[in-house]
């Protein structure tokens, strides 16, 4: 299997369909993790951190919760390199989401001070 094929089910977040898990032999589980939206998100939040663990430390296999596969040798250094882009992609979205979470909070407060106070 391509190690470079798995991150980019997961940089595209695919993982959320269970395709990851189809990919790595296990239709099963793949079909059962994209029925549920990947455990609504907390299956894809697993995986996404099994996946980029194994592949920050090079591993040449993978054999966790279900997961099981040898990557070929050509694979690793691109799954290293896009396990690093996972990294600051993953950043990046915690960022935003941080930022926009604040600006919202912010312009609901405006609302209803607008809205008590405008007499």
């Amino acid at each position: 299997k391509s190690k470079v094929v798995l991150l980019l089910l997961h940089l595209f977040a695919l993982s959320y369909c269970g395709i990851d898990r189809c990919f790595l032999g296990s239709c099963c589980l793949g079909i059962l993790k994209g029925v549920t939206f990947a455990g609504f998100g907390i299956w894809h939040v697993v995986d996404t951190f099994i996946v980029l663990t194994n592949s920050l430390e090079g591993q040449d296999a993978i054999h966790a919760l279900g997961m099981d596969a040898r990557f070929t040798p050509e694979s690793l250094e691109g799954g290293k390199t896009l396990g690093y882009i996972l990294v600051v992609f993953m950043a990046m979205q915690a960022y935003v989401a941080f930022n926009l979470t604040r600006l919202l909070a912010s312009a609901s407060n405006r609302l209803r001070m607008n809205a008590g106070g405008g007499g």
